[in-house]
């Protein structure tokens, strides 16, 4: 049905625009959500408290002094729920990284440890499937230097050139190495026919069905263009 009025034409125009943009906008987001790395729910150690992953560290003498004096409160509540039992909780080093590599599981160690043999065994899918989480609020060292003593100059000009060649960088890169590299670009996730199969099928019928409206609408023209050109 054919309309003269202005004020519908408006209508019609503006709503072929809007859906021309809500289309280009859904194709956007379908690009966005496959490109995009996976969501990341486990960032704060609540959200581990919260959760069902399995918590236990390395069974070594630092781990077990730092869980004998625990200040902080979430902390104190992860060891009580998860770590208590140190016989279910302490692992050697190589079953810690194997829980890690092939199990829900979160372990507690010294980054300068981990990330090393981290680097080197696991698959790019494991290094972006982990998170690291501080459990312990890094405690701050000091240099004891006697009162009035003649050679607090000097030990501050030390630190001072120290810091100014780049020396405490260095001795920080190799206390704290870089993490795991996760590269997500390197893998393309592919969609499935199945998936977008039913919309293939709707854009097909629904332009058969256009055309073959457009053409039992205009079959009236199509004979008088025959007609008359017969005639």
């Amino acid at each position: 049905m054919e309309s003269k009025w202005m004020t519908w034409r408006i209508v019609y125009l503006v709503t072929l625009v809007q859906v021309v943009l809500l289309n280009a906008y859904y194709g956007a987001c379908m690009v966005s959500d496959l490109l995009q790395p996976p969501p990341t729910t486990i960032l704060t150690v609540r959200d581990l408290i919260d959760s069902k992953l399995h918590v236990g560290y390395v069974d070594n003498r630092r781990n077990r002094d730092l869980f004998q004096d625990i200040s902080d409160p979430l902390a104190n509540e992860l060891y009580k729920k998860k770590i208590k039992s140190p016989k279910t909780s302490a692992f050697p080093f190589e079953a810690a990284i194997q829980k890690l590599q092939q199990e829900h599981f979160a372990i507690h160690d010294e980054a300068i440890a981990l990330y090393t043999i981290i680097e080197q065994t696991f698959n790019n899918d494991d290094k972006c499937a982990m998170k690291e989480i501080v459990m312990f609020t890094p405690r701050m060292t000091y240099t004891s230097v006697q009162k009035g003593s003649p050679y607090k100059k000097l030990l501050t000009f030390g630190f001072r050139k120290m810091l100014e060649n780049g020396v405490m960088a260095r001795e920080l890169s190799i206390w704290r190495p870089e993490p795991p590299k996760c590269l997500y670009m390197d893998k393309f996730y592919p969609v499935d026919m199945e998936t977008v199969a039913v919309a293939l099928f709707i854009a097909v019928f629904g332009a058969f069905m256009a055309a073959v409206i457009v053409f039992l609408e205009r079959q009236h023209d199509f004979k008088c263009f025959w007609k008359k050109k017969g005639d």
